[in-house]
């Protein structure tokens, strides 16, 4: 996903671009976009694991409802990190996927019919001749056999929304309509893991954001990359690192095969720009019907990376709210609304525990929502 081998090349040879176990509070009194889809799989990934253990895996999936809990409180947890931070998470979802991106969706979808075959074999195996390693390796591709369904980000939404969170339905891909946010001055970073955002000109990449306390104090940290500095290191204009990221390979193209960031970065530095690197590579290599070998589709990657989307609302800040906005200032009320969703969308031990920590958190929540009052009347009043 992203760049391919983008923030591993900087890791390893550009390392003082990134800034690994920073302090997450830097970016307190600020607005950071959230791109909601980037930690999705991690947190599925990581909430099947977790269900796979109380569960007789060699006969049962993990149950769709038991999952969905399991991920919404780790969204729900990131969420109170970074308010409890005083930071405002600007939360972001997709829209359709670039055109180009569909043989990537494909390659995904082939892998997970894969694995499913794979599964079924294993649980066949299992039935005729029990035995703890073959059962490690189905538990391990469980966890890994990650799905999602529209009631899944429905609820996602509807969790946001009962924070009272900013909530932004993109008409793009999240980290595209993120980057355009930045540029427009409306936030001032993006939380991805997704190097693509560097390529849409983001500004500054938060990533791995981790939780921690000290004495019941936030202590949380992350990883933080800068484009600004990774332009200085590589000593060049934003122009051409979107030209060494098509070369290096998106999510709409491949690279030209055994041409990776070693190779195409010097050439990119004597030819100038992405075309003139191909044209070379056309006479080195042989590039068949790659999407890289074709200039129309060069040129529509490049656009759609350098474009000014215009995707972003003329307000600074989008919030739906499904009651009245005046009630949402009001302690009681807010808990009510907060209380009703987490009942809703929750299930089984995750909404009991959800429960209790929601008395905790609601303070927090109606400070936070106040500070928001004029912006969110504002916003209704245009929208009226």
């Amino acid at each position: 996903m992203g760049i391919k081998d983008l923030l591993s090349v900087l890791a390893k040879k550009y390392a003082e671009v990134v800034l690994k176990d920073m302090k997450l509070a830097v970016f307190s009194g600020l607005k950071l976009g959230v791109d909601v889809s980037i930690y999705a799989y991690k947190y599925m990934a990581v909430s099947r694991k977790d269900a796979c253990k109380y569960l007789d895996v060699s006969k049962s999936d993990p149950p769709p409802h038991v999952l969905r809990s399991y991920w919404l409180e780790k969204y729900y947890q990131l969420a109170v990190a970074l308010l409890e931070l005083d930071i405002t998470p600007v939360m972001v979802f997709d829209g359709p996927a670039f055109r180009l991106k569909m043989d990537t969706r494909e390659d995904r979808m082939k892998e997970y019919l894969k694995r499913e075959a794979e599964i079924k074999e294993l649980r066949s195996n299992l039935s005729n001749e029990p035995n703890q390693q073959m059962e490690d390796e189905l538990k391990k591709k469980l966890e890994h056999h990650v799905s999602f369904n529209s009631g899944d980000w429905e609820a996602l939404e509807k969790l946001f929304i009962a924070m009272g969170l900013p909530v932004i339905k993109a008409n793009f891909e999240a980290e595209a309509v993120c980057a355009r946010l930045v540029r427009k001055g409306l936030i001032s970073g993006v939380i991805t893991n997704d190097g693509d955002v560097l390529a849409h000109n983001g500004g500054i990449m938060i990533s791995d954001v981790k939780r921690s306390y000290r004495r019941d104090q936030p202590t949380h940290t992350c990883t933080c990359i800068i484009l600004s500095e990774v332009l200085r290191v590589l000593q060049l204009s934003q122009t051409e690192f979107v030209d060494m990221c098509i070369l290096m390979g998106t999510d709409y193209n491949d690279n030209v095969p055994n041409y990776g960031f070693a190779k195409t970065f010097p050439l990119l530095k004597k030819y100038g720009d992405v075309h003139a690197v191909v044209d070379f590579l056309a006479t080195k290599v042989d590039l068949k019907d790659s999407v890289i070998s074709r200039l129309a589709e060069r040129i529509e990657i490049k656009g759609y990376f350098e474009n000014d989307l215009d995707c972003v609302p003329k307000v600074p800040l989008v919030v739906s709210y499904p009651y009245d906005l005046r009630n949402h200032l009001n302690a009681e009320v807010a808990q009510h609304d907060l209380k009703a969703t987490l009942t809703e969308i929750f299930s089984g031990y995750n909404r009991n525990r959800m429960l209790e920590g929601a008395d905790k958190t609601i303070k927090m929540l109606t400070e936070f929502n106040q500070k928001f009052a004029a912006l969110q009347t504002f916003e209704v009043r245009q929208n009226s």
